[in-house]
């Protein structure tokens, strides 16, 4: 029913449209409109709004516009981008701009400490790095370039800290860590990805070796902004307030003509609830920032992305290592050095006696060697046995006395045997063999052995200084002919009218060292003869020196050197043998069996023999000395700084050989730093008897 009346409904208005004859004009006018069109052209497509126009006659189509505007409200080809009407616009505006593969770009390279590092660094530590050459800003790489040219480039830029044993990994930032990065299979890092995955973040690498240790004070949460004055301003990091932002942008922009108005201006704290009140005092010590050294000025080039994310340390104190007012025992500064090494893993070492040298830097080379690791050292016979000792201390101890005597009388130094400097040979540069003497010089100290203790006064402090800070004095020249010549120079006395036969010997020199002068007076001699006495000492030697020192650095030696060098200075440098029998009696506890045993009186009679030995030695020395003596117990000639681990001991030889028989003669577990001696003499001069055979003829390990 509802259905057929739908239907009549639908059939009276389609009969009163065709019935219109209003209408049915309006489709003929449009239908012969569309017929009498050409194909589309770029002329007909601008007539648009006509055939619109047409189709809606009678309506309001275009607004009303300005009359200095005649474009219509609504422009199709504005609106409506179609390949048709517009031609070329489709095409150009997608056609996707070509990616730019080539050419330079820049980033910042910072250098890790060593091969466990994790942590990004910050602060302190991030400027610790920068002083010791670890932070290069602004490094130009190139997008085309291949894996081998990146790692090639970023050896390059630190060439003079990356020798050729050391390897490194690119690592990347994440979540204020350090990761590798994970790529693809078999796909390298290039130029391109370098680019692409570091964007505006530092580029970090982790070498396999451990270059530097960090001081503890850079380590430090707390830090203090001074200029040496008596005030200072101290942001205690650990403080839950929050972070000072705008105090900390202040101070790291702070440049030399900066304007008061960057001081007195108020500060604000982010996100705390007012501003942050700065005392007059403290404004004091903030002014004064702008009148200090350079170093702060250059404070906000270090500041990157991971600092920005994670504020923890200010400025610290000083840029570099200074040299501490609070002076520590050697033994303290080694131990904490030593906290690095990794007992678990270990550098094998297989030395021949005879050619002790040429065994080190083999052993420096290997890939597998790490300066952290624990030493292994075994020593072969002349037809190349091992000598069968397992190397728990004893063995390592007797290498390192034996290297520093092999520097001590080898050719890298020359002069005095108390007092040597550096002796520069060029086949010794091209083998880098001044690098593998620095190294082997803080590799002894830190993993128990002896200090050289034959470098010259003049020379540790150049090492712990600079060598333009050093003074050098004509007498230091080890060389005797050049030490008279200058010499005369001193002592020159101006009445003597002939000079020719004055400089005729040292002409030559002087021409290489650069230090001739116009004679005005009697003081010009001396200045002569002093430049001329610093250039022959230091600037002939420079590159071996500078070669020395980046030995020296490993396991953060040097560093430490430099800060306490009046700790280091007996160890490197010669003092006077203080090995004496009371030293003896202080380091060697005897192991006794309790009172009223037969043992126990067996044990003070050889003790009272062993005392009177030891004194003997120190009051007459002979062929057995202190030294040799302490050498045949534990691989050392003098006290190690570290000192002896573990503590040693004198023991006794009560039992029966496998013959039946009780040992005459003394031995000696080096690596337990254990002394057994012999019970069955009961006459001293027997005793002494045994004692020396024992040490003059016991080479090697094992039991004498």
């Amino acid at each position: 029913m509802s259905s057929q009346s739908n239907s009549n409904v639908a059939r009276g208005i389609a009969e009163e449209i065709i019935n219109n004859p209003e209408i049915l004009q309006r489709l003929e006018s449009a239908l012969n409109g569309k017929n009498n069109r050409m194909p589309t052209t770029r002329q007909e497509t601008s007539t648009i709004d006509e055939e619109v126009r047409q189709l809606f006659q009678g309506r309001n189509v275009v607004a009303d516009r300005p009359a200095q505007n005649n474009s219509p409200a609504f422009n199709m080809q504005r609106n409506f981008i179609t390949a048709g009407a517009v031609p070329g616009i489709l095409n150009r505006r997608a056609r996707k701009r070509p990616r730019n593969v080539c050419g330079p770009f820049h980033k910042d390279v910072c250098l890790l400490t060593g091969p466990n590092d994790t942590d990004i660094p910050k602060g302190k530590i991030r400027l610790y790095l920068a002083e010791q050459g670890h932070l290069v800003l602004g490094v130009r790489f190139m997008k085309e370039w291949e894996p081998h040219e990146v790692q090639n480039h970023l050896h390059t830029v630190f060439e003079r800290i990356l020798t050729e044993n050391i390897q490194f990994e690119i690592m990347v930032t994440l979540n204020n860590k350090l990761i590798k990065p994970s790529l693809e299979r078999d796909q390298k890092m290039n130029g391109l990805l370098l680019n692409n995955i570091f964007k505006d973040k530092t580029v970090y690498l982790r070498p396999s070796l451990q270059l530097l240790v960090v001081p503890a004070n850079a380590k430090k949460n707390r830090g203090t902004l001074s200029n040496n004055d008596d005030d200072d301003i101290e942001i205690d990091l650990t403080d839950s307030s929050p972070p000072m932002n705008s105090l900390n942008v202040t101070v790291l922009q702070v440049i030399e003509d900066a304007p008061s108005e960057l001081i007195d201006a108020p500060y604000s704290t982010a996100g705390s609830d007012g501003p942050l009140i700065i005392t007059e005092e403290e404004n004091a010590t903030v002014s004064r920032v702008l009148d200090c050294p350079s170093e702060w000025q250059y404070a906000a080039l270090f500041v990157d992305e991971e600092l920005s994310e994670s504020f923890e340390d200010p400025i610290p104190r000083s840029t570099g290592i200074e040299t501490s007012h609070h002076e520590r025992d050697i033994g303290d500064i080694l131990c904490e050095l030593a906290s690095q090494i990794d007992t678990e893993n270990v550098s094998l070492f297989n030395i021949s006696r005879n050619h002790l040298w040429d065994g080190v830097k083999r052993g420096f080379k290997k890939k597998t060697f790490l300066p952290c690791k624990r030493l292994s050292v075994k020593f072969m016979d002349d037809i190349g046995v091992s000598e069968g000792a397992v190397d728990l201390g004893g063995p390592r101890r007797e290498f390192l006395t034996m290297l520093m005597e092999s520097l001590h009388q080898g050719s890298l130094f020359v002069g005095p045997d108390h007092a040597k400097f550096l002796n520069y040979i060029s086949g010794l540069m091209v083998s880098d063999d001044y690098f593998y003497a620095g190294m082997t010089i803080a590799t002894s100290l830190v993993h128990g052995g002896p200090g050289p203790q034959f470098l010259s006064p003049v020379l540790f402090e150049a090492l712990s200084s600079t060598p333009e800070s050093t003074f050098v004095a004509v007498q230091d020249i080890p060389d005797m002919d050049i030490r008279n010549y200058l010499e005369k120079l001193l002592t020159y006395q101006e009445e003597h009218s002939n000079t020719a036969d004055l400089f005729e010997p040292i002409q030559t020199l002087m021409q290489l060292a650069g230090t001739h002068k116009v004679i005005r007076n009697a003081d010009d001699y001396r200045k002569i003869a002093e430049e001329t006495a610093h250039w022959y000492i230091f600037g002939r030697t420079r590159a071996a020196f500078e070669r020395l020192k980046e030995g020296l650095k490993t396991l953060g030696v040097l560093d430490a050197m430099t800060k306490y060098p009046n700790a280091f200075k007996h160890v490197m440098c010669y003092t006077e043998d203080t090995l004496t029998a009371k030293t003896f009696d202080n380091i060697f506890r005897p192991v006794l069996h309790p009172l009223g045993s037969n043992k126990r009186g067996t044990e003070n009679l050889v003790l009272s023999h062993w005392k009177d030995f030891i004194q003997e030695l120190q009051d007459e020395p002979s062929d057995v000395t202190l030294k040799s003596l302490l050498f045949f117990i534990t691989g050392c000639k003098t006290v190690p700084p570290l000192g002896f681990r573990p503590e040693p001991t004198v023991d006794f030889l009560h039992d029966a050989e496998d013959n039946g028989e009780k040992s005459r003669f003394p031995k000696a577990n080096t690596c337990n730093c254990t002394l057994f001696l012999p019970t069955i003499h009961v006459v001293y001069e027997e005793f002494t008897e045994a004692m020396r055979y024992a040490v003059l003829n016991c080479q090697g390990f094992g039991f004498a």
